[in-house]
């Protein structure tokens, strides 16, 4: 892990105050075992650092940073909205299969993450697997992922109920597999949370035409899933790039359905 931080702290009595980092900051491993865009994530709630956040904290074992030299590039604030939780949506359907896993169908291929609720005994492993499609068996279809995992692994604490959901990665998905779950899971064990840019509305079409109207929500809910950060190709599979071709042909119907004014800004 690597950082750079600066607060800028401004007191009831008008004084200020920047704290950066350097070598005085102290580092310390933790939960994440990994938290990648691409690969998903590993979480083991066993290594979580009680008390870390709290001024009283001991933090006499931890480790000394290795101080790099400088950034030569320009450092700026964020002009972009920040992504955000915009959406949480609930499963419409369980299937257990014949693996023992259970596979929740969504309703709605979305891009985010699941949130899911669990207990169990210290050291149990559960994985939340993602997809957009099913094979004709039943099982998740993967092909199109390529080398990209969307997977994210909980392990337990074994301490009551637990909750998880993933830190620094999303996925492209309407389908997802719960393997490994002790017990037998129900429809509010997993919900879904749908992330993007924080665009707000402003614009809307409704027609007398059931079909454009679901064209029109097909092309929002495209948009939902492909602005992040940057107007991305796709969500799920390992690229997830902002290609300029995708985003100039988009950006007259983006700018009709959302204020994609910053963001926009921020990609030029």
């Amino acid at each position: 892990p690597f950082g750079l931080l600066q607060i800028n702290i401004e007191y009831e009595d008008g004084t200020r105050e920047s704290i950066a980092t350097d070598g005085t900051w102290k580092t310390s491993s933790g939960p994440i075992a990994y938290s990648d865009m691409i690969k998903g994530e590993t979480y083991d709630a066993r290594q979580e650092l009680q008390g870390w956040s709290y001024a009283e904290y001991n933090d006499a074992m931890w480790e000394q940073p290795d101080v790099r030299s400088g950034y030569n590039g320009l450092l700026v604030s964020a002009v972009e909205p920040p992504i955000r939780i915009t959406k949480t949506i609930k499963p419409v359907d369980i299937c257990k299969t014949a693996a023992g896993t259970y596979i929740y169908d969504m309703g709605q291929n979305m891009v985010g993450w699941t949130e899911v609720k669990v207990k169990g005994k210290r050291g149990t492993k559960i994985t939340l697997s993602h997809a957009e499609m099913l094979n004709p068996d039943g099982t998740l279809y993967l092909d199109n992922l390529r080398v990209a995992v969307q997977q994210d692994h909980y392990i337990l604490k074994g301490e009551g109920e637990e909750r998880y959901e993933p830190h620094f990665t999303f996925h492209g998905f309407r389908y997802v597999e719960l393997i490994g779950y002790p017990g037998e899971p129900g429809e509010d064990t997993i919900i879904g949370k749908v992330i993007h840019s924080d665009t707000p509305e402003n614009g809307r079409l409704e027609t007398s035409d059931p079909m454009i109207n679901k064209l029109y929500s097909n092309i929002t809910w495209g948009q939902r899933g492909n602005f992040l950060s940057v107007p991305t190709d796709c969500p799920q599979r390992d690229e997830r790039l902002g290609w300029t071709g995708d985003a100039q042909i988009f950006a007259r119907t983006a700018s009709y359905n959302m204020d994609v004014s910053r963001f926009f800004t921020k990609f030029i």
